[in-house]
């Protein structure tokens, strides 16, 4: 996932923070609705100068459709609402949807304000297509290796890279790391119970792992970098080989899921080895994500969840959409394709459900190589 776009969110953070603290202090006219609606109107407005807007959210879904069912109401109040809502979407990184709403705005209500908001958010969708014209096609990668989908019994294997130099891990980064792990798997949940997979099990056992001095980005992504960070814990922990590793770390259950994560922390690029569809463990052994996220990075460290998510889902048999030409107004919220402002605005779409095994195949703007 795009280390670089982190600072262009940072910078979007501080950007979308000074247009919606000022465009809240716009007071409506509350006398240009019915009175029955005037208190919800004055709740929603509340509720937005306070910067509360998971709770202001569900209450301008319910007043939009009721005003617009009254063909007497002013439009100014509709077109506030749908201000309201679009400020909402891009608090949390949700362009495409903020475009959308300031657009029905300028709709009701002619404003050079809400055409100046739509032009800008535009361009900032398009400052994040740096790579949306690498692919044409989404290749599938289901059923595939150690991680064949993302149901029933998941036991991660998080093995903490240590080198005592550029990545060092205390027990309290550790423990910080975990409430960012223990994040990701509650948000997988929730995203299953939308497609009605109810019966997910996940069980994590965290390993400490001593590596040569000075891990950089060129020994990371090599290969023999995964046999010889394995090849220690192995000979810690008396396996054999990886096999038996994968075997200890399923448990009793032998049809359980197993992911292997890796975690330096220091900052580079996350990635993730995946095997082709339908490949098995014999034929593509080398499945793993690395990521090199720094758990003290401040500025950033609102993103390592979905840094995390949007990694592993990669082993169960996602795939980027940020990188297809087709998915740049599709799926526009999904974990592959767009960052959110936290985990919980993000989710998963029905083309990342169908490769990790929750939903049937959708339909999409783009070809799907199997």
């Amino acid at each position: 996932m795009k280390f670089k776009l982190f600072s262009i969110l940072l910078i979007l953070a501080i950007f979308f923070g000074v247009i919606i603290s000022s465009d809240h202090k716009q007071k409506p006219n509350f006398y240009k609705v019915d009175i029955q609606e005037r208190a919800q109107i004055e709740k929603i407005y509340a509720l937005m100068n306070e910067q509360k807007y998971d709770l202001a959210l569900p209450l301008i879904e319910i007043s939009l459709p009721k005003l617009l069912a009254k063909q007497s109401n002013d439009g100014s109040m509709i077109a506030w609402l749908y201000d309201m809502k679009a400020h909402v979407m891009a608090s949390r990184y949700h362009f495409h949807y903020a475009i959308e709403a300031i657009t029905k705005a300028n709709q009701h209500k002619s404003d050079l304000r809400y055409r100046k908001l739509r032009e800008e958010w535009l361009e900032e969708i398009d400052a994040m297509q740096g790579e949306r014209q690498l692919r044409t096609s989404y290749i599938s990668g289901r059923n595939a290796g150690l991680s064949q989908s993302l149901t029933n019994d998941i036991h991660i294997a998080y093995i903490y890279i240590d080198d005592n130099r550029s990545s060092k891990w205390s027990g309290k980064q550790r423990i910080k790391n975990q409430v960012s792990v223990d994040k990701v798997l509650d948000w997988y949940k929730q995203q299953a119970s939308h497609y009605a997979i109810d019966e997910l099990d996940f069980k994590v056992r965290y390993f400490v792992v001593n590596s040569p001095k000075g891990v950089g980005k060129e020994w990371l992504r090599d290969p023999a970098a995964f046999r010889q960070i394995l090849n220690n814990l192995f000979k810690r922990l008396s396996f054999r080989g990886i096999g038996e590793f994968i075997e200890d770390i399923k448990g009793e259950n032998k049809n359980s899921q197993v992911a292997i994560v890796f975690h330096s922390n220091y900052d580079g690029r996350s990635f993730a080895m995946s095997c082709p569809a339908g490949s098995r463990l014999y034929q593509c052994q080398y499945e793993y994500v690395m990521l090199t996220e720094n758990i003290n990075n401040t500025r950033l460290g609102w993103a390592l969840p979905q840094v995390q998510a949007h990694e592993v889902l990669h082993l169960f048999g996602a795939k980027d959409l940020y990188n297809i030409a087709e998915s740049k107004d599709y799926a526009v919220t999904d974990i592959m394709n767009y960052y959110s402002r936290d985990i919980k605005y993000a989710t998963i779409d029905p083309i990342s459900a169908w490769a990790i095994g929750w939903h049937k195949q959708p339909s999409t703007p783009f070809n799907i190589e199997k």
